[in-house]
């Protein structure tokens, strides 16, 4: 049985790592200093694989990871917290095109519906009224971004068995069966477990036994001070979408490969407002309240990269959720600590490390 962990990233998934396995009596120690430009805040919080779906072992992933959200509520509420706002009531995505409309009815499976274009107008009178019709994707949901890094904030400070460092990571190293982790101040933490969930930011981490290959990818969201949903919205092509948040909507999202920068790109809004009225009209009139950007930590093959390294089995990692990272959180937090308690029960064989073959220092 592991008895001390130190999870390197303070983001939603560090945070539920640190949540689950102390739940499991395992002592964590959370290192992260909320890096501006972290893709937790500024994510939409779609529990949404419905969207998009393939037939590769990350959508049943994703599938499950959906199931696990209601779980770690259930965890952040043992602490004491009142807990975050987590909706599963569907989402819709929109047809703007007959051909539009011919794919997404045959993406539907098990719960869901095809509604039609005056069935979808009245589940959501604010849509584009020239649709053609509307998915309605049952199982999905969506989880409060702000409300739950909130709650998951408290209730890691409140749990006994998890301490929280500010100061970042700098650098692992392996002591026999056991990590050295140094801080930022140069101050030696030594763990039986490390897990790596820094985002676009863990392969900066000195002493890793490997080169990792995720990169950032920005995006940027925009919320208008006028409730128009309730529930959230694609459009057609599954990369544009809408959806409620606290007396407001939320539209998002842009991705542009421009490296660490963070700061919205000079058409960004402009993107978003366009693609975002297309499938709300209103929005086109609406005035941007408030905009964010966060780097998306891509994998060459959009999977997360997740479970033991085989040259260091004492560092796990958990991370290149790519744009999926609030969606899978939950599970990957369950996945990590049965790993650290010996109970693993989901196959993560295709997300190990080693797919990828370059390596430090070859």
């Amino acid at each position: 049985m592991v008895s001390r962990v130190g999870i390197v990233g303070d983001g939603v998934i560090g945070m539920a790592i640190a949540l689950v396995a102390a739940s499991r009596g395992i002592s964590v120690t959370l290192f992260g200093d909320h890096t501006p430009g972290a893709a937790s805040p500024a994510s939409a919080g779609m529990l949404a694989p419905s969207v998009e779906r393939s037939d590769g072992p990350g959508q049943a992933f994703s599938d499950a990871a959906r199931a696990a959200w209601p779980r770690l509520l259930e965890l952040v509420r043992v602490q004491g917290d009142p807990g975050f706002r987590l909706t599963q009531q569907g989402i819709l995505q929109v047809a703007l095109t007959e051909a539009d409309a011919d794919r997404l009815q045959r993406s539907l499976r098990g719960p869901d519906r095809w509604l039609g274009a005056a069935e979808a107008r009245r589940a959501e009178p604010a849509l584009q009224p020239n649709l053609v019709g509307a998915a309605h994707f049952m199982d999905d949901g969506l989880a409060d971004v702000p409300s739950a890094l909130a709650s998951l904030e408290r209730a890691t400070l409140r749990h006994p068995l998890i301490a929280r460092h500010r100061t970042p990571l700098r650098r692992l190293d392996a002591c026999g069966a056991q990590l050295t982790l140094t801080d930022a101040a140069g101050a030696d933490h030594e763990v039986d477990h490390g897990v790596l969930a820094a985002g676009v930011w863990s392969p900066t981490l000195e002493g890793l036994p490997r080169a990792l290959p995720v990169t950032p990818l920005r995006g940027t969201l925009a919320a208008v001070g006028v409730p128009l949903l309730s529930v959230p919205v694609y459009g057609p092509d599954g990369h544009c979408y809408v959806l409620p948040r606290e007396g407001g909507t939320v539209i998002g999202a842009t991705a542009d490969a421009v490296g660490f920068d963070a700061t919205p790109g000079p058409s960004d809004l402009s993107t978003l407002q366009r693609t975002g009225s297309s499938i709300l009209p209103a929005l086109a009139a609406a005035p941007i309240t408030q905009h964010w950007t966060g780097l998306r930590p891509m994998t060459p093959d959009r999977l997360p990269i997740l479970g033991p390294d085989p040259a260091l089995p004492a560092l796990l990692y958990a991370c290149g959720h790519s744009r999926n990272g609030f969606l899978q959180a939950a599970l990957t937090a369950e996945v990590i600590a049965d790993l650290l308690t010996g109970t693993d029960r989901a196959d993560i064989g295709p997300f190990a490390v080693d797919r990828f073959i370059e390596r430090l220092n070859t």
